[in-house]
Order: structure tokens, then C-alpha cells, then sequence
């Protein structure tokens, strides 16, 4: 299965248009779902989103948001199969993911960092998002 390419960016779009591809672009477009409001994306199904960022401070059980943010991978036409590891970290401020995918072309691994102040993602341990919350 070949992935695809989009317009670079995750909480806004690229004004210089540049382009992302292959797991690149798939790990900003999962990251997309987990930073929208359930329901909220305009002509979109109701079932997408799962806001990272609303959590934060939440008491929502950490296998709770696994789960959710599971159904929010899954749904990707590109991802076969995934694990998800959730975590608050100093009194719920921060929220770490890691997100083990399946595509394609095999395994590979995205960590998110959300805090009120940033989201960061990491692919395979390289930084590829580093946004203003």
C-alpha cells in the first residue's frame, strides 16, 4: 500500500505550501484526529477527532484515552494495526502517547507530547512536529 502526500502541517496548514509524504504524512494526519474536537471537523464523519489538548488537567483514565485515541489510528485508511500507551505526567499538566503502527511498509513508532503550551510528535524518534498548543 503506498502513502500518500499532503500539505505540510497540523493545527494549521503550511502557507508556503510545502508537502509531506509517505510516513511523514500519515503520522500528521493521525496527529490531526488527536488534536480535533470530537465531531468538530467541517463535512467530516461525527466519529472523527479526539482532542489531546482538552485532556490535559482531565481525570480521565489513562486506558480510557488509549482506547479512544486507538479508534482515532485505526481509522486510517493506512494503518493495519496499532498499540497505544497514555500517560499523564506532574499532576496531569502534560500527556504523553506512544503510538506503535502498522502500515504497509511495516511498524514504526509515534510519541506525542501534548501540554497546554505545545504538541510535539516524534516519528521513530525524530522530531517532525514541534506546534504552539
Amino acid at each position: 500500500m503506498a502513502l500518500g502526500s499532503d500539505i505540510a502541517g497540523v493545527s494549521s496548514i503550511d502557507w508556503a505550501l510545502s508537502t509531506v509524504e509517505g510516513r511523514v504524512a500519515l503520522a500528521q494526519a493521525i496527529l490531526r484526529r488527536l488534536i480535533t474536537p470530537e465531531g468538530s471537523l467541517l463535512g467530516g464523519p461525527a466519529s472523527y477527532g479526539f482532542d489531546l489538548l482538552d485532556l490535559i488537567g482531565s481525570d480521565m483514565p489513562e486506558s480510557i484515552i488509549a482506547g479512544r485515541i486507538q479508534e482515532q489510528v485505526l481509522a486510517e485508511e493506512e494503518v493495519l494495526d496499532c498499540g497505544v500507551t497514555a500517560s499523564f505526567n506532574a499532576g496531569a499538566s502534560s500527556l504523553d502517547v506512544r503510538i506503535s503502527v502498522v502500515d504497509g511498509d511495516g511498524p514504526f513508532v509515534l510519541t506525542v507530547s501534548a501540554s497546554d503550551l505545545t504538541i510535539e510528535a516524534f516519528l521513530d524518534d525524530q522530531l517532525i512536529v514541534q506546534e504552539a498548543a
